[in-house]
């Protein structure tokens, strides 16, 4: 977790519902199939504005020049002293919203095959997640100037446990607000308290494997399956 994610309303409606202005590019859309490395929609805390902003990041966390791995998750519990991500955590705080994301649970098929079956959580009453994350601006070597991100996670709690032992780390609207707050000591977020009323209004259900490859695209990835 968390390797895919679905993200379809659109930049105003996302913005409106965090109460965010929309400084999306046009071209920034979103995905059912959402990928590493691909351009995502985030809400940071503008200094210049002093309020939200929908904008554009590179879900891939890169600080330091020249740097090979990019992490498209990090633990909630380690983030704050980790040399990577401790610069974040005090002043490089966003969220990711999200309709729902895939976990794959491994599990064996008739003939005893092990196989990875993709499952798709997401809010029972279809409201908006938002995933606390990390952003960085990266300098790279010919001289760009790229917003990139993380995702943090967290031990995945009740019945989600039994898909992946990781979620992200969710944030209701307190949090939220608190979480972009960069005058916000961000210690007891991390912890995740919150977590467990969250996942209760979520919706679990196996899906296809075609989410598996992020060439694949289109609404038939969250239908329920059989499995």
């Amino acid at each position: 977790m968390c390797g895919r994610y679905a993200s379809t309303r659109s930049s105003d409606a996302i913005a409106t519902e965090l109460d965010a202005s929309n400084d999306v590019e046009h071209d920034v859309l979103g995905r059912y199939n959402t990928a590493p490395s691909q351009l995502i929609r985030v809400a940071v805390h503008n200094p210049d504005t002093d309020r939200r902003s929908l904008t554009a990041a590179q879900w891939g966390f890169r600080r330091f020049r020249g740097m090979t791995a990019a992490p498209t998750n990090a633990r909630a519990e380690t983030a704050g002293t980790s040399r990577l991500f401790t610069t974040a955590v005090r002043g490089g705080r966003l969220v990711v919203p999200m309709d729902g994301w895939y976990e794959w649970r491994t599990t064996t098929d008739p003939d005893g095959k092990t196989i990875k079956q993709p499952h798709y959580m997401t809010p029972t009453d279809g409201t908006l997640l938002a995933a606390a994350g990390l952003y960085s601006w990266w300098h790279t070597d010919d001289d760009r100037r790229i917003l990139t991100c993380t995702i943090l996670t967290t031990t995945a709690t009740g019945r989600l446990h039994d898909i992946h032992h990781r979620m992200p780390l969710l944030v209701d609207t307190d949090t939220l607000t608190a979480w972009l707050n960069p005058d916000t000591d961000p210690a007891h977020i991390l912890t995740a308290p919150h977590i467990e009323q969250i996942a209760a209004g979520l919706h679990v259900r196996p899906v296809g494997r075609a989410v598996g490859s992020y060439r694949n695209e289109g609404p038939h990835l969250i239908d329920p399956i059989t499995a």
